[in-house]
């Protein structure tokens, strides 16, 4: 997460939506001029803004780096967090839960040369038994079953989307160089997201998911996911 007291915006990351990306290319907004971002970061607050600790295992007391909107806003106090822009990364269901499962599922596994059969099969297994209501990015657009975002970036047009915030923040996207492509290590195999699915798989993740389709307005047909 991010608070930039300039640019009067707060980032919010949910897991697996390039979020990690997104954070480290605006970080600079959010710390004294020349301050170079890193992937792994304490945190760090001083007069221009927040920086939330990036660790494999934060301390969840303070700001860290996946923390929800419900537990950042008493933090910031209301002043801050009725007056700043606030900000979330967010991505297609669908691909998501693929990304989420080759990330915490196969990595962990350490399983590489796996066929295109067999990692399809372990992906429907994973899907059957994962709570995957845990992975919504809803907890991350409500609190308390109101909106609190008021602008999204898609993982679908991420380029545009970081285009237009920092237009509205009044930030020239030239100062801030290319966003960085992080974490996309764990995805391999080039299979298309439309394999992964049979019906039973499709329907799981629209019914565990329900409130991303539905606040996020992505399709529930797999095959749109893979058109976009």
């Amino acid at each position: 997460m991010l608070v930039s007291h300039q640019y009067k915006f707060i980032f919010l990351k949910p897991g697996k939506t390039a979020g990690t990306s997104v954070e480290v290319f605006l970080e600079p907004l959010c710390a004294a001029p020349g301050h170079v971002s890193a992937h792994v970061t304490p945190t760090m607050e001083s007069r221009f803004g927040i920086i939330g600790e990036r660790a494999s295992d934060p301390d969840r007391s303070g700001f860290y780096n996946h923390i929800l909107p419900f537990e950042l806003k008493p933090k910031l106090g209301d002043e801050v967090w009725n007056s700043y822009t606030k900000v979330a990364t967010v991505r297609n269901p669908f691909d998501r839960v693929v990304s989420a499962f080759h990330h915490f599922k196969l990595a962990l596994e350490k399983n590489g040369a796996l066929s295109r059969d067999e990692v399809i099969r372990k992906f429907r297994e994973w899907i059957a038994e994962y709570n995957i209501k845990s992975l919504q990015i809803s907890s991350y657009a409500q609190i308390d079953g109101e909106p609190c975002l008021d602008f999204l970036i898609r993982y679908e047009t991420l380029e545009d989307d970081v285009r237009s915030l920092l237009k509205r923040l009044g930030v020239l996207r030239s100062s801030l160089g290319d966003v960085p492509r992080l974490k996309t290590e764990f995805r391999k195999g080039g299979i298309p997201l439309t394999d992964y699915f049979d019906e039973e798989t499709r329907q799981r993740v629209v019914d565990s998911m329900v409130k991303d389709f539905e606040l996020l307005g992505y399709s529930d047909q797999v095959e749109d996911a893979e058109a976009a």
